[in-house]
C-alpha cells in the first residue's frame, strides 16, 4: 500500500526536526534532571521501579508529544494526522527503513521499560544520544 509521497513528506521533515539538536538537548537535559528518580533503590526487586519513575516517564511522554505537536503544526498538519501516517507507515513494507525506524523511536517513548533501561544508565543515555544525533543526517 502506497502512503502517498505527502505522507512520506511529512514524516521526513518531523523526523528531520524531531533529531535536531535543539530538541535533542531539552531531551537530554531533561533526562539529566530526573536521573537521581532511577537510582537502584535496595527496597525493590531488580527491575522494579517506585511510582515517581512513571511519574517521570509520564512528563518526558508529554515533551515528545509537545515536540510533535508543534512541529506537525508548523508544517501544516495535525498531531492526529500524523499519528494515523505512523500507524499505517509502520505496517507498510513498502516504507522507507529509516521512517520506519524513526517512527518505532517515536512509539517506543511510551513503552516504560525502555525509558527506565536509558534513565538508569548514563553511558546507554550518552549511548542513545549520539545515534539520534548521527541519524539526523542520514534522512536526507
Amino acid at each position: 500500500r502506497d502512503l502517498g509521497s505527502s505522507s512520506d513528506e511529512l514524516l521526513r521533515a518531523v523526523a528531520k526536526r524531531f533529531l535536531d539538536a535543539s530538541v535533542l538537548s531539552r531531551w537530554e537535559a531533561f533526562m539529566g534532571d530526573h536521573e537521581g528518580v532511577f537510582a537502584p533503590d535496595d527496597q525493590l526487586e531488580p527491575g522494579e521501579y517506585p511510582l515517581r519513575c512513571q511519574e517521570v516517564h509520564q512528563s518526558f511522554i508529554k515533551l515528545v508529544e509537545e515536540d510533535i505537536e508543534n512541529q506537525v503544526r508548523d508544517l501544516g498538519s495535525s498531531s492526529d494526522a500524523f499519528y494515523k501516517i505512523c500507524d499505517d507507515a509502520e505496517h507498510d513494507q513498502a516504507q522507507d527503513e529509516q521512517l520506519q525506524a524513526f517512527i518505532k523511536l517515536v512509539l517506543s517513548s511510551t513503552d516504560f521499560q525502555i525509558f527506565a533501561d536509558i534513565m538508569s544508565d548514563r553511558a546507554k543515555r550518552g549511548y542513545f544520544f549520539s545515534i539520534l544525533g548521527q541519524w539526523r543526517g542520514t534522512l536526507g
